[in-house]
């Protein structure tokens, strides 16, 4: 593949790598670790109150 701007989205812990090669044929081949935090928590609300102030927008938190 040729993906001048990758984009990824893994759930667990996962090494990319990756390979370049000039135009002599000459190739370089690195990679990098991406470690998942899983300790993240959002909440959504069960309930909306309408004209509260706040379910209106759509705010919920995290942590």
């Amino acid at each position: 593949m040729n993906i001048a701007n990758p984009l990824a989205g893994p759930y667990v812990r996962t090494r990319y790598f990756v390979t370049a090669t000039t135009e002599h044929g000459c190739t370089l081949t690195d990679s990098i670790d991406i470690v998942v935090d899983n300790g993240y928590v959002f909440e959504v609300p069960n309930a909306f109150v309408p004209g509260n102030g706040f379910s209106d927008n759509g705010h919920h938190s995290g942590y």
